[in-house]
């Protein structure tokens, strides 16, 4: 429907001589031949649009190009009316008086005398011409209409001296391809700058602009979550946001680690990561990460011992009366650990190459799995921290033969070091956890947790709270980030000798 539309335009053009006309923007309406102005208005008032004029408009357009009916069905309208023939027909001027009716029905027309170019967009919906055309009001805009149905942007011209003037095809199909040259070169400054604000809009938020999600890489029951817990209640007033615990245990914490490494550098997750997570579980398993590398370090927090624990079950009280069964029942026994690499099974190793005696380890996802599977009986045997192992301990459900520290524990002073049990050289081993980061968050944003983890460490509640659990905080010089960068790596050094020596093979 479109050509129609243009068709109709050219029956507007004198049918004699084939002239062009221009106007400059100084010109005025005056210009313009009376003549042609006068054969222009009697020609669209003569022929008045009847079915059989229709008809004869619906067969000029089937007697366009199937080619470039092809064009209008795959939408390409534009190229299409810029290249045709009838464009530039329907493109030559009629000029007439502003206040005579338009016979062209709001096709190609411009403003002269003082005009200047604005973008308009069509507004016709209908699927055919208008019988009324409309009249060209002074100083309003003539659009180019070059579709129905869904228009696109279009340029017209505004008349500020009252009068009408040309614009030849060749104008409007210049200007045409220099607006989407110009779209086309704005685009990407467009989407640059818009980044640009988006960034410096995040980048202006406050820190933490939402609740701090706390990644503790075992299961719920185990030291990391006992520590976990009260640590992300205490930064909950200095932050001025809620820390939420996520439990996601596997792989002797490396599945949790692995995600916390992976995470965005912007302070709202952070790690939990213990001994095992960040000193021996790099030398036993193949890891996306690297536990030094990949992890900014915010704080070291706490230090806990482990204690020797066995089922009620078996017929022994001390240590030395536990190692007599043990070279009586060879293989009978099963202890549980909480993966491999895991301080309860560094610390079976260390005991079997001691005692020269045999027994079997189940790997579990924590200490909270250990300690169900202990208390039913499934396993007897098992090196358990205090946060775990006390309260079960107290009321005779399983038995504490030894701790791993060089003096006994207040919570639990009837329990012995393992070197006053009878272990020879005695075994003193520390449980520790710290806060990380993933690599790359700003140090401004490391000095915020850090002062979130020193003032939840200094508050009444958080240090009784983990003093009931055998838990001891670290004295305040350990607790920044370079003391803690410091300890790991000096861990990492002392443990992955003896982890070789122990005989455990890397997964």
């Amino acid at each position: 429907m479109e050509y129609v539309q243009l068709l109709r335009t050219a029956r507007c053009a004198p049918s004699s001589p084939r002239r062009s006309y221009s106007a400059s923007p100084n010109a005025g309406c005056g210009s313009a031949s009376t003549a042609f102005r006068a054969t222009a208005a009697s020609t669209a008032r003569s022929r008045p649009r009847t079915s059989s004029s229709s008809r004869g408009w619906k067969r000029r357009s089937r007697a366009l190009s199937g080619s470039m009916r092809s064009r209008i069905r795959r939408g390409r309208r534009r190229k299409s009316f810029t290249t045709s023939r009838s464009m530039r027909r329907a493109a030559r001027w009629c000029s007439r008086p502003a206040s005579s009716t338009c016979a062209c029905c709001h096709l190609i027309t411009t403003a002269c005398g003082s005009w200047a170019w604005t973008t308009v967009a069509s507004t016709s919906s209908a699927t055919t011409p208008s019988t009324t055309p409309a009249p060209h009001q002074p100083g309003s805009a003539a659009p180019v209409v070059v579709s129905h149905g869904n228009p696109p942007v279009n340029r017209a011209a505004v008349c500020t001296a009252g009068a009408v003037s040309p614009i030849l095809a060749s104008s409007a199909r210049g200007s045409e391809t220099q607006s989407e040259e110009e779209d086309r070169m704005r685009r990407p400054l467009a989407v640059v700058v818009f980044a640009l604000v988006a960034i410096t809009g995040a980048s202006a938020q406050p820190y933490p602009a939402r609740p701090v999600l706390m990644i503790v890489p075992f299961p719920p029951g185990g030291l990391a979550d006992a520590v976990g817990r009260p640590l992300a209640e205490g930064m909950h007033e200095p932050l001025g946001q809620n820390v939420v615990i996520a439990n996601i245990g596997g792989a002797n914490g490396s599945i949790g680690s692995a995600r916390a490494a992976r995470a965005a550098p912007d302070g709202h997750t952070i790690l939990l990561g213990i001994w095992n997570t960040h000193v021996a579980v790099a030398k036993l398993l193949k890891l996306e990460y690297d536990v030094v590398e990949d992890f900014a370090p915010i704080a070291f927090m706490t230090d806990s011992p482990l204690l020797l624990t066995v089922h009620r079950s078996l017929p022994v009280n001390t240590y030395k009366e536990f190692v007599d069964w043990l070279r009586a029942n060879p293989d009978k026994l099963s202890s549980g650990s909480a993966g491999i690499g895991s301080p309860p099974h560094l610390l079976d190793e260390v005991l079997r190459k001691q005692t020269n005696t045999r027994f079997q380890t189940v790997h579990y996802r924590g200490a909270g799995p250990i300690m169900q599977e202990l208390m039913g009986g499934q396993i007897r045997m098992a090196f358990l921290n205090p946060a775990t192992a006390s309260p079960h301990v107290r009321s005779g459900v399983i038995r504490a033969l030894g701790v791993t520290s060089a003096q006994r524990m207040k919570i639990l002073p009837d329990v012995p070091t393992m070197a006053e049990a009878g272990f020879p050289g005695g075994m003193e081993f520390s449980l520790w956890s710290a806060l990380f980061a993933p690599k790359g968050t700003p140090r401004k944003i490391i000095n915020t947790l850090n002062e979130a983890v020193v003032k939840s460490l200094a508050s009444v509640r958080v240090r009784e709270v983990l003093a009931n659990q055998g838990v001891e905080i670290a004295a305040r010089e350990k607790q920044t980030p370079e003391a803690l960068a410091a300890i790991q790596r000096a861990e990492i050094k002392k443990w992955w000798p003896i982890i070789e020596a122990a005989g455990i093979k890397p997964q």
